[in-house]
């Protein structure tokens, strides 16, 4: 989004033209189950890859972004060249974040991305002022191989990428995507939407988390028609006609996606009181300016029940959410004070007391907290024992032959024990056994549910004595060698 400022003058008029006529709102359909508007709390979208804090656009802002800056979901916009790839780049012209001055319509893909995204950037005043010191601009140069890259990463990463390049880097991440439009050319936005359809209908995207908005309500009816599939946000002409009363949104959107102010608007409260949740959708905000960075605005956002906020300084979002206990989607970064800390202790190398009482892990945690056990031997090694072993096994070179035993306690703050048992059929195989290595993986997850840790570790356990067998069918005692 980000065209907040743009739109104060002539939307603002439109609404304040109308808002006197308001009567009953009518809403379009929408799925059944909505996932933008059932997820667990507030989506921290990073407008642009949070432009006020890394390079608007580029691969090393989207990664920060989600690595070290507290987002958990990307907002972005594509503009098509001339030879009709797209690009990710929030302006349909290059001259805000780069040293040219041409619109991305007239030039190819390798002139696009021979281009420095980061020419302009400077933190904290995004790629807004071109007037500082060369010093200001700490990522200058990185593109264009005058400079080395920040450990991690690659001259690429400072290029204005492809969307194609953006959706192989973050699979699995919420992504907004807007169709740009070009003030006057309709055509262009059109022309825009039905590549990007085209894009998102391949197999590998489709079922992806993904949104599509644009300001051109004909742009988004198109790509509608072509990737119903794909959700999408209300257009701010479908908008105005629902905020005003009486009009129906459209294209059937998944969620509605508003700027925190307009003029004197508070287009967030209006959905508020029109109880839009209640409908079906979701509420995304971006914000209007940088000035809108701060606790009092996003306080209000979240008050009025959004679902998501377009920040253009993620770190500063996450920290808020962090300091007044909001809660976040499943997989959105957790706060530091969220963190569980955690020990593990593992199990004597006693096979007897593997196969009789299972392995205990003792888990000594600060919260509440919750693991799952699997026991694996190598493919070899389950074969010298008689333990079948299937075609993906082998190939894997791993069998399970365990897995987390049911524990009834339930798990506490402080020292948890759980135990992994055997199989039954492999268990009837490692008795007769003096000697095996088994791979313990444990993976710790903390009281709500969130993944804390992961750890692997060989283990050799020995017997001193193969175990009797029993009518029960416990094997008796007889010598063999070790596996």
């Amino acid at each position: 989004m980000g065209e907040g400022r743009k739109l104060v003058a002539g939307v603002s008029a439109l609404i304040l033209a109308l808002v006197f006529g308001c009567g009953t709102a009518v809403a379009s359909p929408v799925p059944s189950e909505n996932p933008w508007l059932d997820q667990r709390g507030i989506l921290n979208m990073a407008h642009q890859g949070g432009e006020m804090e890394a390079p608007s656009s580029t691969i090393y802002a989207f990664r920060t972004a989600l690595e070290d800056r507290g987002a958990d979901s990307l907002e972005m916009d594509v503009n098509a060249t001339s030879d009709g790839r797209l690009m990710v780049m929030h302006d349909y012209y290059t001259w805000r974040i780069t040293p040219l001055d041409a619109q991305v319509r007239d030039l190819t893909v390798d002139q696009v991305q021979g281009l420095d995204a980061a020419y302009w950037f400077s933190p904290g005043s995004g790629q807004f002022d071109h007037s500082l010191p060369a010093d200001q601009y700490p990522f200058r140069g990185v593109r264009t191989g005058e400079k080395q890259p920040p450990e991690g990463f690659a001259a690429d990463d400072f290029r204005i990428p492809t969307i194609e390049e953006v959706l192989a880097a973050f699979p699995g991440v919420p992504i907004n995507i807007e169709i740009k439009t070009v003030p006057g050319q309709s055509s262009e936005a059109i022309r825009v939407a039905t590549l990007l359809a085209a894009v998102l209908n391949r197999q590998e995207n489709v079922n992806r988390p993904i949104i599509v908005a644009s300001l051109d309500q004909n742009a988004l009816a198109k790509f509608h028609e072509l990737a119903p599939a794909i959700g999408v946000s209300a257009s701010v002409a479908s908008m105005v006609g629902f905020l005003t009363g009486g009009a129906a949104i459209t294209p059937d959107p998944v969620a509605l996606q508003v700027p925190n102010v307009l003029g004197e608007l508070d287009p967030p409260q209006m959905l508020k009181e029109k109880d839009v949740a209640a409908m079906g959708y979701a509420v995304h905000v971006w914000t209007d300016s940088f000035d809108y960075e701060n606790d009092e605005a996003y306080g209000h956002m979240i008050a009025s029940g959004v679902q998501g906020i377009m920040t253009s300084a993620p770190s500063r979002l996450h920290d808020y959410l962090c300091r007044t206990g909001m809660r976040r989607p499943s997989g959105a970064p957790r706060c530091e004070s969220q963190v569980m800390k955690y020990r593990l202790a593992y199990p004597s190398k006693s096979l007897r007391q593997y196969l009789t009482k299972g392995l205990p892990v003792k888990a000594t945690c600060d919260q509440a907290c919750s693991v799952r056990l699997r026991v694996s031997v190598r493919a070899r090694a389950a074969k010298r024992v008689g333990i079948k072993v299937s075609k993906v096994e082998k190939a894997a070179g791993l069998v399970q032959i365990g897995r987390l035993k049911v524990v009834r306690t339930s798990p506490k703050a402080g020292i948890n024990t759980f135990r992994a048992s055997v199989f039954g059929k492999p268990r009837k195989r490692l008795a007769r056994v003096r000697r095996i290595q088994i791979l313990l993986a444990v993976e710790i997850y903390d009281g709500s549910g969130w993944h804390s840790g992961s750890e692997r570790r060989w283990l050799k356990l020995t017997s001193k004595r193969p175990l009797r067998i029993s009518r029960a069918g416990w094997p008796g005692r007889r010598p063999v060698p070790a596996a």
